[in-house]
């Protein structure tokens, strides 16, 4: 499930022309910063709609959540039930977070295309919010700013949480394993 949404965020990523245009290095820094961002807030996004926050696996179950992962998912849902985006905000917002210029090691001209386009598009969401929703719109642009905040939030609190564990064990064994015939 996760490597199905990984290949949907970098098709994502291929869609936008700052993107193709940047150095691999860049690319890769980029994507590592903003693949799990991404991930988040499209399933934060799909639970609001739905009004879900259970997760199911692909058998329709279930899966069990640690309360730190509950949490920080409720978090998001909880945001995004307060700003009540529609699809267009949705992805522009997503959009947004896509074009994360604050990224460490990025190339200068890389920094500058993504901060330029990252402008863009937030004076596209504030405009469209402006016009949608008139004198609630910088409030509701407030809002829609704050899901990402959210989404930061809980994404730091995995990595924490990823780093605090100890990978070693499972490292080792996987690196003992031979590989099956067919990747070698």
């Amino acid at each position: 499930m996760l490597n199905q949404k990984l290949e949907i965020t970098v098709e994502y990523a291929k869609t936008f022309e700052s993107f193709q245009w940047m150095p691999i290095q860049d690319k890769i820094l980029l994507l590592r910063d903003v693949v799990f961002v991404l991930i988040l807030l499209e399933t934060a996004y799909k639970r609001s709609i739905s009004k879900s926050t259970s997760v199911l696996n692909h058998r329709n179950e279930r899966e069990r959540q640690s309360v730190e992962e509950n949490m920080g998912m409720s978090m998001i849902i909880e945001s995004f039930n307060r700003a009540n985006l529609d699809k267009k905000e949705f992805l522009l917002l997503k959009a947004i977070a896509f074009m994360h210029s604050e990224c460490s090691g990025l190339t200068p001209n890389s920094y500058r295309q993504l901060s330029c386009q990252r402008q863009l598009i937030l004076d596209t969401l504030f405009n469209y919010m402006m016009s949608k929703h008139e004198k609630h719109g910088p409030v509701r642009f407030g809002h829609a700013l704050s899901v990402l905040w959210s989404v930061y939030e809980a994404t730091n609190s995995y990595v924490e949480s990823l780093m605090d564990m100890d990978l070693k064990p499972l490292t080792t064994e996987l690196l003992a394993n031979k590989l099956p015939e067919f990747l070698t």
